[in-house]
């Protein structure tokens, strides 16, 4: 259930010479990079004209924000993430910074805080930007479960409950497994060959091996899920006009 915790979001607080990346969820997340670069003091100008000096400076900036941009596009390929969010407490960094951003980067942005990124640890930083976070999951729960209700009402491409999703687990069918916030289920499952099926059923209809009872069998469900790479999301919010949630403990939406 921790799959958004495991660094499907990314965190960047930029200064004028200074940056920090942090990887995680909306549970916790890390300091995992940082960089800082050697940035002139905008407002001693010394012996250089003031306008010569100003522009000597925000090339120093260009280069201390090109460096940052470079670690995080570098931070992606290694290991991508789904979302980002940036921290920069100086609105002016915000155009420069979006010049400098990878076009991968730039459609993952899912909003902007502002934050001290000197004086903020994980749980600081972690707090500016949760109101994100939930903002965007809030309105992805509400978009998959809309089209859920779309695809059940016309017998579309849709599965609800144990004895629905789980047969389509097994055939791969699965594009998204929506699972209720804290479900149970009890269920059966092969070690042999993988196959689950609901609470009752004694011997595997695939090789006749005597099936062993699962408690709950929503977590073999997920662990399936994602071995076929399909998307797993935890419904935490209510979808519809009276606050009902997921009815069923399990649900998909269908490749086919």
């Amino acid at each position: 259930m921790g799959l958004q915790d495991a660094g499907d979001w990314c965190v960047l607080l930029v200064t004028r010479e200074s940056a920090r990346i942090f990887r995680g969820g909306p549970s916790a997340i890390r300091e995992v990079r940082n960089v800082r670069s050697d940035v002139t003091n905008q407002h001693s100008a010394g012996g250089w004209s003031q306008a010569r000096y100003e522009r000597s400076v925000e090339r120093e900036v260009e280069w201390h924000l090109e460096a940052a941009t470079d670690l995080l596009f570098r931070q992606y390929r290694r290991r991508p993430f789904a979302h980002l969010v940036i921290g920069a407490n100086n609105e002016s960094l915000r155009p420069a910074l979006s010049g400098e951003l990878h076009p991968y980067l730039i459609e993952r942005i899912r909003g902007w805080v502002d934050i001290d990124e000197r004086l903020a640890g994980p749980e600081e930083v972690l707090e500016a930007v949760r109101g994100v976070m939930d903002a965007h999951l809030a309105l992805t729960e509400r978009e998959l479960l809309e089209r859920f209700a779309a695809e059940r009402a016309r017998d579309g491409r849709a599965a609800e409950g144990v004895e629905a999703v789980l047969p389509a687990l097994v055939e791969q069918k699965v594009e998204t497994l929506l699972v209720r916030e804290g479900a149970q289920a009890p269920g059966v499952k092969c070690v042999t060959c993988g196959w689950m099926g609901r609470a009752g059923v004694e011997r595997c209809p695939v090789d006749d091996t005597a099936l062993d009872a699962v408690e709950n069998i929503v977590e073999p469900a997920i662990q399936s899920a994602l071995q076929q790479s399909a998307a797993v999301h935890v419904v935490r919010e209510p979808y519809d006009e009276d606050g009902e949630r997921l009815p069923a403990p399990v649900a998909a939406l269908l490749r086919y």
